[in-house]
């Protein structure tokens, strides 16, 4: 490698669907969150968040179908992707020190309108672009002549 040269690091973390027996560790291994079953059938799962260092555990989250969370690259913030309907997909954030805060992510103004029309509205978490920017994807359809929607949008967490 020449003299001066830099080498450039991608951090990949990578993306945890639930439910599953497997848990997600934060990428600065202070946190990790585990799923519940549910306690009779039709109730709810459960997700609850690990302070490793105290052995402190906390609900995160309760769900009825599938979620996946997303850490970033920080662990500061976990993005958590709620597929809680065949027709719909909602996205929250949630900083591990305080899981009792679920903050939902709403669609830019621009994207919100051309999905309205639309009968199936999902928002996923893809990526982090970096420790505070979530990238987010979006799709929208319906069964009728309204073309489909596909977009991404970035999200700053503040």
């Amino acid at each position: 490698m020449p003299t001066g040269a830099h080498t450039l690091l991608t951090l990949l973390v990578a993306l945890t669907a639930f439910p599953s027996e497997r848990s997600s560790v934060s990428p600065d291994h202070r946190y990790r969150v585990t799923w519940t079953a549910p306690p009779e059938a039709g109730g709810l799962h459960s997700l609850s968040i690990i302070d490793l260092r105290t052995e402190a555990a906390s609900r995160l989250f309760s769900f009825t179908r599938h979620v996946e969370v997303l850490w970033s690259p920080s662990g500061r913030h976990l993005a958590l992707t709620d597929f809680r309907g065949s027709n719909e997909s909602v996205v929250f954030v949630f900083t591990p020190s305080d899981p009792s805060v679920a903050i939902p992510v709403s669609l830019p103004a621009d994207i919100a309108a051309s999905v309205a029309p639309h009968g199936h509205r999902y928002v996923r978490a893809v990526r982090w672009a970096s420790p505070i920017v979530l990238v987010l994807r979006v799709t929208a359809h319906d069964n009728s002549v309204i073309p489909p929607f596909e977009g991404q949008f970035k999200y700053i967490v503040r």
